[in-house]
C-alpha cells in the first residue's frame, strides 16, 4: 500500500488490514493519523461548549426612522393649504374671413470660400511629475495628445 492510498483511508477513518500494516512501518502516515484523531476528538469536545453570540438588531430603529420620515411627508402634504384652481372665462372671437399666410421669398445665401487648412503642429507631450514619499524617486510620465487635440 502507499502512502497516498492510506492517507486517504486516514481521513476516511475507515482504516482497513493493509492500512493498518502500513502504519505499523511509515513514521509520516502514523504521525498524520495521530494528528487527525487528535483533530477529531477536540472537534467533539467542542460540540458540547457553548459559545456566546451577540446579535445586534439594527432594523427596529431603521424601521421606526422610516416611519417618522414618511408620517412628516404625509403631514406635509395635509397642511399645505389647497388653492382653488384659477377660473377661466370663455372669450368668443368674432368670425371673420380667414387671413392667409403671406408667401416667404427666401433671399440668397452668400457662398463663402473656405481657406485652406494648414497641417497642426505636432503638439509636445505632456509632462505631468508625480513626488513620492521617497525624495530619491520621482516619476515623470509623458503624456501624448489624441491626434487633432490641442494641448493647454
Amino acid at each position: 500500500m502507499t502512502c497516498s492510498e492510506c492517507q486517504v483511508q486516514i481521513f476516511d477513518s475507515e482504516l482497513d488490514r493493509d492500512a493498518v500494516v502500513h502504519l505499523t512501518g511509515c513514521d509520516d502516515c502514523r504521525g498524520l493519523d495521530r494528528e487527525v484523531r487528535l483533530n477529531a476528538s477536540a472537534l467533539a469536545a467542542m460540540r458540547e461548549d457553548v459559545m456566546p453570540v451577540r446579535i445586534r438588531r439594527r432594523w427596529p430603529w431603521l424601521v421606526a426612522v422610516a416611519a417618522v420620515l414618511i408620517a412628516g411627508i404625509g403631514l406635509s402634504y395635509r397642511s399645505a393649504p389647497v388653492v382653488a384652481p384659477p377660473q377661466v372665462a370663455a372669450i368668443q372671437l368674432p368670425s371673420a374671413a380667414p387671413v392667409l399666410p403671406q408667401p416667404v421669398i427666401a433671399k440668397p445665401v452668400p457662398v463663402r470660400r473656405l481657406r485652406p487648412v494648414k497641417p497642426a503642429q505636432p503638439a509636445e507631450p505632456l509632462l505631468v511629475k508625480f513626488l513620492t514619499d521617497d525624495p530619491d524617486v520621482v516619476i515623470y510620465w509623458l503624456i501624448d495628445p489624441v491626434q487633432g487635440e490641442q494641448a493647454l
